[in-house]
């Protein structure tokens, strides 16, 4: 604490500011209570998933390794088109960004009209 550097703690300038305080409070409590709520009811959900017995635990594990395919398939997906579409408008600023329409069939038997940055 005495030595001299770039970096260093001196405990008297220690001081919590109240304005942050309650910032920090507004944000994290109910953060906070979301994550212990959504904890508590997993633990619930998973107790009554192991009363049921070992067939429906082990078919259990594998729903959850399965949804953590769709999960991961699902995030690359979305990853790839952030970057798709992020990369014109953050690439240069000077230029327009160009857009064309592109017609998108969904599962239904409309179709409907989007714009797709080119």
């Amino acid at each position: 604490m005495k030595e001299k550097s770039a970096v260093q703690l001196v405990l008297k300038d220690l001081r919590i500011y109240k304005d942050k305080l309650l910032v920090i409070l507004k944000i994290g409590l109910p953060a906070g209570i979301q994550g212990s709520l959504f904890a508590l009811s997993n633990v619930v959900i998973q107790s009554a998933i192991n009363s049921f017995g070992n067939i429906v635990i082990a078919g259990n594990s594998a729903a959850a390794n399965l949804e953590g395919y769709v999960y991961v398939s699902m995030n690359a997906f979305h990853q790839a088109t952030i970057s798709f579409i992020g990369t014109p408008a953050s690439h240069n600023d000077n230029v327009e960004p160009q857009t064309e329409p592109c017609e998108v069939e969904p599962f239904e038997e409309r179709t409907s009209e989007t714009t797709r940055i080119v």
